[in-house]
């Protein structure tokens, strides 16, 4: 039997289920296995003419997921497992161009309903407890028209639900979901019903929770959420009033800032992961040159992990820890500016190869199974 110790997805939270926690953040457990441990990552690799291939890596070998459409463009991000079943969430194009959601449990595609008529969806997040499956994102209105304003929604076992939001006009996203017991967390921004400010903030059972912001005529972003006894943490960045962007997490209500690669550079967490009392963000800074180093932070202290010579475009986009060695999971360019999937670890790149046919690629989301 495979247990699964960690799971870190794509900038999203999902769910604390004892050792198992879905895409957004974990906390950590040690495991005494004497055989290696399964890592699979989820993404997707892109062909010349643009059509994404969603699927996963096992243990570094390559398995495509089927679209809801062949030969049409899908994308995998989020992941959660429970028990001996996995479930990635993502989205389909069908054969009007239209973003349709879905997730495919162990390989299978479940389609999602749209909120109302052809809506181009986004599923960002995805969580299971007990027997019911719970996703969150956004939509947009027809789905041929890409200036259609953005509102969030979310699933629960494939129903759709409008979440609250401030204007009439808005562009409104949830990135992140956390369930505990009967209480559903999902984390996002909500715009001021006067400005297109996003205000970062969650939902607890649809109703919605502001956090602070560094000025309120400048916005912010939420990557993840991750629930850890009474405490909610949230992870993104914020903007002060120079519009430079800051790093860090929300504890609750208060604010904790990471501090900065370059002083006055942007800085954006993407991952948020909890072991302990130690809190690990991933994401990536500007360096006083301009250019985007990947790393993480550890209790506040950043790390750069090494990328290519072409640094901009790399991050680390998920993070996870297995036996004290720590996942960072991501892309960063070839020489030709190709986002080339792959992970760290504990600090050491390694590449994962990419579909037949195609160019570059993606990885968004991890977990670490080992048997016992």
């Amino acid at each position: 039997m495979s247990r699964s110790h960690w799971i870190r997805a794509a900038g999203t939270a999902v769910t604390l289920l004892s050792l198992c926690v879905g895409c957004g953040g974990s906390s950590s457990t040690s495991s005494t296995s004497s055989a290696g441990p399964t890592v699979t990552i989820v993404g997707d690799c892109i062909d010349s003419s643009g059509v994404s291939i969603p699927g996963y890596w096992a243990n570094a070998t390559w398995t495509a997921l089927s679209p809801a459409t062949a030969g049409l463009s899908a994308v995998a991000n989020p992941m959660t497992v429970s028990g001996s079943d996995t479930f990635i969430g993502g989205q389909c194009t069908n054969t009007s161009g239209v973003l349709m959601p879905g997730y495919w449990k162990n390989g299978v595609w479940n389609p999602m309903s749209v909120v109302s008529g052809t809506q181009k969806s986004k599923v960002s997040c995805i969580a299971v407890a007990g027997t019911h499956v719970y996703a969150a994102g956004s939509c947009r209105g027809d789905g041929s028209t890409e200036s259609t304003s953005e509102r969030p929604v979310y699933w629960v076992d494939g129903t759709p639900s409008d979440l609250s939001y401030s204007g009439t006009t808005t562009n409104c996203s949830a990135t992140s979901i956390a369930i505990s017991g009967s209480d559903i967390y999902i984390a996002g921004t909500d715009h001021n019903s006067t400005s297109t400010i996003n205000k970062p903030g969650y939902w607890l059972n649809g109703t919605w929770n502001d956090l602070e912001t560094l000025d309120n005529d400048q916005g912010a972003e939420i990557h993840a959420l991750v629930l850890s006894g009474s405490d909610v943490y949230v992870a993104g960045q914020r903007m002060g009033s120079d519009g430079i962007q800051v790093a860090g997490y929300w504890k609750n209500t208060t604010w904790v800032p990471m501090t900065a690669l370059a002083a006055g550079y942007p800085s954006v967490a993407q991952c948020l992961l909890l072991s302990g009392r130690d809190v690990y963000l991933g994401g990536y800074c500007q360096d006083s040159a301009g250019a985007y180093t990947p790393g993480y932070w550890l209790n506040g202290t950043w790390t750069s992990l090494p990328a290519t010579a072409v640094s901009d475009g790399a991050l680390v986009y998920a993070l996870a820890l297995y036996e004290g060695h720590l996942y960072a999971v991501g892309y960063r360019p070839d020489s030709s500016s190709n986002t080339l999937p792959g992970y760290w670890l504990d600090g050491t790149w390694t590449a994962l190869d990419l579909a037949t046919g195609t160019s570059m690629g993606r990885a968004m989301s991890i977990n670490i199974s080992s048997a016992g």
